[in-house]
């Protein structure tokens, strides 16, 4: 008995001493199992076969990144006989399959631009999930985190969104929308004014890096222009507060009407 009891003990006096890597622990293990069930169709799919009619699109535009290191101007097999001018559309998630695919070859040969472009959801899963996660345990605690992460991983829409084959912009979408809310998070909760700035502007930065990828990027500007300005009508808004938006937004907003297709007001729709 006295052998059981010292056992518990140091059972306990373990989980209460790695208690927060362990947390990590079960994050990583939850993420494996949500990548296990994106990964189940995979002997079903190939190059002419995805679940999305989008992933095709994509697929295209990867191999002419390959292959030519840019795309067209104007896309020859879109509106014909006119052709698709490409300043309109978002093409920045082909450009980074196309390259993450270049990097990886270099270790795995026998990687195609095929397998790369299947693969791509899953993986944009498991980092957007993780992110998602220390959001979460940033805002309230971990085990709630653990909760939400777990609920987050078999919802039916991310589910489909995140499946090998369902090579859309949606899921690298998802990666820089949880980023964004957590180095937003950080910048309010920082302690000094230069951190604030700092993780202010680097959530512009990837505010702007998902203009150039997906349009749901309003979303962010309705939720962070809602934010500050309920906690104006409540008188609570600080001058750290203003700050941080204006980096915010100076920044996002740079990108989004230099770099991306939008427009200001179009942005504010």
């Amino acid at each position: 008995m006295r052998d059981i009891e010292k056992r518990k003990e140091m059972l306990v006096s373990f989980l209460k001493t790695y208690q927060e890597k362990l947390y990590y622990v079960l994050a990583a293990i939850i993420i494996w199992i949500g990548c296990y069930i994106r990964t189940r169709n995979l002997p079903l799919i190939n190059d002419r076969i995805l679940i999305d009619p989008d992933a095709f699109l994509f697929l295209r535009y990867t191999r002419e990144i390959v292959a030519n290191g840019h795309l067209p101007l104007i896309d020859v097999m879109r509106y014909y006989p006119i052709g698709y001018n490409m300043s309109g559309e978002v093409t920045l998630l082909s450009y980074i399959i196309a390259y993450s695919y270049k990097l990886f070859h270099l270790f795995l040969p026998s990687l195609t631009i095929e397998k790369a472009t299947i693969w791509y959801p899953v993986i944009a899963f498991a980092i957007g999930t993780f992110l998602f996660f220390l959001l979460i345990n940033r805002l309230i605690n971990t085990e709630v985190a653990l909760m939400a992460t777990a609920l987050l991983t078999v919802v039916p829409a991310y589910l489909f969104r995140t499946t090998a084959g369902c090579s859309d912009k949606e899921a690298f979408a998802m990666v820089t929308f949880f980023l964004v809310l957590y180095l937003y998070v950080i910048a309010i909760q920082s302690k000094t004014l230069t951190k604030k700035l700092i993780f202010g502007a680097l959530s512009g930065l990837t505010t702007g890096i998902m203009g150039l990828s997906w349009g749901g990027v309003n979303f962010i500007f309705l939720i962070f222009g809602g934010y500050i300005l309920f906690k104006l009508a409540l008188g609570n808004a600080t001058k750290e507060d203003v700050y941080i938006y204006s980096m915010w937004f100076i920044i996002s907003t740079l990108i989004n009407t230099t770099i991306g297709r939008y427009s200001i007001e179009g942005l504010m729709v």
